[in-house]
């Protein structure tokens, strides 16, 4: 792996991967003492859309341990994969500092500290299959993970809050509808978007219609023209008409940051060439050996 250090969205120089021996531990007790290799990720978010009182405000990356083999353990864990935290519960064990809860990262921080510690684990080259745009013809393609974080966190640090759009002393947004209307929003964390998936996969369980975006807007909005009872919040949603709900939308889009990884792609099959964003499939964190 290159290194990066010092380049926007990219990972910072790594401690050393070698094993220090303690002699004195070592003659005492036969034992090795391991120094655990640690890296540093850019934090899309820079810290700048956590509240006061959370251990990332305003801090621009994270220290995470590269993974070993009881983190491979966690990722092969068939309890954990059923029950769809295996990611969560990977993040929780790399994360150096005790006191950043993986509930409360922001979504796009998440993403960025699950793609690093799966560059720390297997390196960059991630190959999967890919359907061709054009085409549709599916075939393997290898992305290099280390410039689709970094140029993924580029476009991230270019976005500007939108005009409409002011910032809370408690870390919430208001978002000023054409109709004078005032609408609080969150940013979407771990745990809310775990709480969306839940929901979503009970309602199909039970055949009950529940739309994904209803359910999103629900989870994000803080309050509605002073009102922050849930029950008045969810109605509302329920009959807001669809004018108001684009322009939520957009103005949570452009507050909002979200990392997505993209990449140029050249079909084999019809010579198209395009930009495709990088599929995460179980190959990710399961490639094949």
């Amino acid at each position: 792996m290159r290194n990066n250090k010092g380049r926007v969205g990219s990972k910072a120089k790594q401690s050393d991967p070698t094993p220090q021996v303690a002699p004195q531990q070592a003659k005492q007790d036969d034992t090795l003492s391991f120094v655990s290799p640690t890296t540093f990720v850019t934090l899309p978010s820079q810290g700048r859309h956590y509240p006061e009182d959370h251990p990332l405000y305003m801090k621009d990356s994270v220290e995470i341990k590269q993974m070993t083999a009881k983190q491979e353990d966690i990722l092969t864990s068939k309890a954990l994969i059923k029950k769809g935290i295996v990611i969560d519960r990977l993040i929780e064990s790399i994360l150096t500092d005790p006191g950043v809860n993986v509930n409360d990262l922001l979504v796009v921080d998440k993403n960025a500290i699950m793609i690093a510690a799966r560059i720390d684990a297997y390196g960059p080259d991630y190959e999967v299959d890919v359907s061709c745009p054009s085409c549709s013809a599916a075939s393997k393609h290898s992305f290099d993970l280390d410039e689709c974080l970094e140029e993924g966190t580029e476009k991230v640090l270019e976005t500007t809050m939108p005009d409409n759009v002011t910032r809370t002393e408690s870390g919430t947004y208001l978002i000023s509808l054409s109709t004078g209307l005032e609408v609080e929003v969150k940013l979407m964390t771990s745990k809310d978007e775990m709480k969306v998936v839940k929901t979503m996969n009970q309602a199909s369980k039970a055949n009950v219609s529940v739309g994904q975006s209803t359910l999103q807007l629900r989870t994000i909005i803080v309050s509605l023209a002073g009102y922050d009872d849930r029950a008045t919040i969810n109605k509302s949603v329920d009959v807001m008409p669809m004018r108001l709900v684009r322009e939520i939308r957009k103005a949570y889009k452009g507050l909002s940051p979200s990392l997505e990884l993209r990449s140029s792609f050249s079909c084999p099959s019809c010579s198209a060439e395009s930009e495709v964003e990088v599929p995460l499939t179980a190959e990710f964190f399961w490639p094949s050996l």
